[in-house]
């Protein structure tokens, strides 16, 4: 990897159980570094299928996380830096009228939870 850049890639997991098929989509954003695009789709690939798994669940029924896309994959500047933006989505339309132009947020009160993903 004389070249070698990072990208990040949105991985679309579909979570299908067992007699239910698909109960939701997962999206996972992960870090790849690579020569070139092509390269960097393919090692996606290889993250997303990687972290395929099944399970049985709490109810006993089979539980499977299959990669189904790469939703987006973008190239990341050549020097990473503190706040460095790797990933952005819209949330749904709410429409909600209660929530005003005007209103206060206090971010600093958020209780994050975590993705699950582990440092290596």
């Amino acid at each position: 990897m004389s070249g070698a850049q990072w990208f990040s890639a949105s991985l679309i997991f579909a979570v299908l159980t067992e007699g239910g098929g698909l109960a939701r989509r997962w999206t996972t954003v992960v870090l790849v570094q690579a020569d070139d695009f092509e390269d960097a789709f393919r090692t996606a690939v290889r993250h997303g299928e990687e972290s395929e798994e099944v399970y049985v669940n709490a109810e006993g029924a089979k539980v499977r996380w299959a990669l189904e896309r790469v939703e987006t994959l973008d190239a990341l500047p050549e020097t990473l830096v503190d706040g460095v933006e790797v990933y952005s989505a819209a949330g749904d339309d709410l429409s909600d009228p209660n929530i005003g132009f005007e209103t206060k947020f206090n971010p600093r009160a958020s209780e994050p939870g975590q993705s699950g993903i582990q440092p290596t």
